[in-house]
């Protein structure tokens, strides 16, 4: 599976990781989704600092409305503004910037559309297109993004199935008429009714296909699903030229909640026995001013390290694209 720490980590529970070139846009028009509408979603009791045991920490910032407003990681740091509304994400361990404009948002402040332009270290951008939709309950139903890298126009699509409220299976079909095509299959298996609730983490896999976790923490990606899973199937083929290939991957998923009920931990075991991930989550006002010293501490250390976020296939790819076309 593909990691991509800062803008995909929250347990998503298993998708996958680029962000060349994603944007946003939706059929919620008729919701009232008009480009910077100003309704902007406030969360309450929201994460403020998730953790891994092998060093890697992000730290989010509110402002008294319960408004996302920044946070950074062990690769960089976002910022948002309002009036219009933008999503900036500089990374200072490879010299990257992302920057998500034109937004529009329906009327529960739920983004349905997005421009992205990403820009290289040496000055080369590229841009896309990013759609949201919604079901009729609130949870977010489709992503479909496309992208225009050295003349060649690709999309990366994902569509969310539920039952009752639970997330059940999620498909994301790649196609670039050059590279190929592909399809990740991801299916969910939950434990009793009622066992494992989900007290507002942001539900999508760490590994899904672009720069969005922000939109989950911010509240801007729809309702979170209300039940969290024990176990997801990952199933795999593609297409690369003549060549063909698929897979399927078991993981277990393992979660504890402190005394106010809230997701307190997350782990993930592949059907080796070998742990991906781990995450510990800090909320609202525990430890908000030590939190805001550390994010500032953070954001001046950033980047000074060896480690570096590493890239995905498609975002090699992609890369590459970009270097011969100059």
């Amino acid at each position: 599976m593909k990691k991509h720490f800062f803008l995909g980590r929250l347990p998503m529970l298993c998708l996958s990781a680029a962000a060349l070139s994603f944007m946003a846009c939706s059929d919620d028009d008729d919701e009232g989704g008009v480009p910077n509408a100003g309704v902007i979603p406030s969360v309450a009791d929201p994460i403020t600092a998730i953790e891994t045991p092998w060093g890697d920490t992000e730290h989010y910032v509110y402002d008294e409305q319960g408004r996302l407003v920044s946070g950074n990681d062990n690769y960089g740091s976002l910022s948002i503004t309002f009036s219009p509304l933008a999503f900036t994400y500089v990374s200072t361990s490879d010299g990257y910037t992302e920057r998500w404009d034109n937004v529009s948002t329906d009327t529960r402040g739920y983004m349905t559309r997005a421009r992205m332009t990403y820009t290289e270290e040496d000055g080369y951008t590229s841009s896309g297109n990013l759609r949201l939709t919604y079901n009729a309950d609130g949870y977010l139903s489709r992503i479909e993004g496309t992208g225009t890298e050295a003349g060649v126009t690709y999309t990366d699509a994902y569509t969310f199935e539920y039952e009752d409220g639970k997330l059940m299976r999620v498909v994301n079909d790649f196609s670039d008429p050059e590279y190929g095509n592909e399809q990740y299959t991801y299916t969910y298996t939950y434990a009793a009714a009622g066992e494992y609730p989900n007290s507002g983490i942001p539900f999508y896999e760490s590994n899904i296909d672009m720069s969005l976790p922000f939109m989950f923490l911010g509240g801007y990606a729809g309702r979170h699903p209300s039940e969290l899973p024990v176990a997801c199937r990952e199933a795999y083929s593609g297409e690369d030229g003549n060549e063909t290939s698929a897979y399927a991957y078991d993981f277990r998923y393992e979660w504890t909640y402190d005394a106010q009920g809230r997701v307190a931990t997350f782990a993930e075991t592949d059907e080796n026995g070998y742990q991906n991930r781990a995450y510990t989550y800090h909320y609202g006002n525990e430890g908000t001013e030590a939190n805001a010293q550390a994010a500032a501490v953070q954001r001046a250390t950033v980047g000074t390290g060896v480690k570096k976020r590493p890239l995905s296939v498609r975002q090699r790819i992609m890369a590459k694209r970009a270097r011969l076309a100059r």
